[in-house]
């Protein structure tokens, strides 16, 4: 097996930052929601694997195969990892110094719902970083394990937002007004958006 020097820039831009995403991922895995028994299923199990799959068959296509990639489709890769890093971090600023039982709720007051920072606009806003990223890895190398992998990825990660909203549902009474005005994963874009709500 060959070791391909890559002299094209923007794929080096595009490599340092999708692998940014990923260890930002795991960063998640390992300190913001660590403590939450909700993580410790299978299907979280099963989606770390997938993800792992992920992270090393990006390397691989990148040192190991002549895979051309497209002008437009690194642009569109570029510009989806960055994004992604944005929300992600975003994300953790906005629940700095929150205890979480459930993700988006305070143990000290459970009938009240988080809505700092970026949860003013997204719901789910770690999915989002995740689903972002990983659309640019399917547009940017969009081989048969990708094609397969990041779809089946995307649908695990949608079924646990909504198994942890219907948990939500439970927590807090308000927490139906709060989804009738954010949005789960894009804020929703509607008369009223930028007021302020007693959630």
């Amino acid at each position: 097996m060959q070791l391909i020097l890559r002299s094209n820039p923007m794929e080096w831009v595009y490599f340092v930052l999708t692998y940014a995403c990923f260890l930002s991922f795991w960063h998640s895995s390992l300190f913001v929601f660590i403590k939450s028994d909700h993580n410790k299923t299978f299907v979280r199990f099963s989606i770390k694997i997938l993800s792992i799959v992920i992270w090393n068959i990006l390397p691989f296509m990148f040192f190991f195969t002549n895979y051309n990639v497209l002008s437009l489709n690194l642009n569109i890769g570029i510009a989806l990892s960055s994004l992604a890093l944005v929300i992600y971090w975003f994300s953790v600023r906005s629940i700095k110094g929150q205890k979480f039982h459930v993700i988006s709720t305070t143990l000290e007051q459970e009938s009240e719902i988080f809505t700092g920072g970026i949860y003013k606009w997204i719901r789910h806003p770690f999915y989002t970083a995740y689903f972002v990223c990983y659309i640019g890895v399917l547009i940017t190398f969009s081989n048969l394990v990708n094609i397969v992998v990041i779809p089946t990825i995307i649908i695990i990660y949608y079924l646990e937002a909504r198994k942890e909203e219907l948990r939500l549902q439970q927590v807090s009474e308000n927490y139906s007004d709060y989804s009738k005005v954010v949005g789960m994963f894009w804020p929703k874009i509607k008369k009223g958006f930028l007021k302020k709500k007693a959630f």
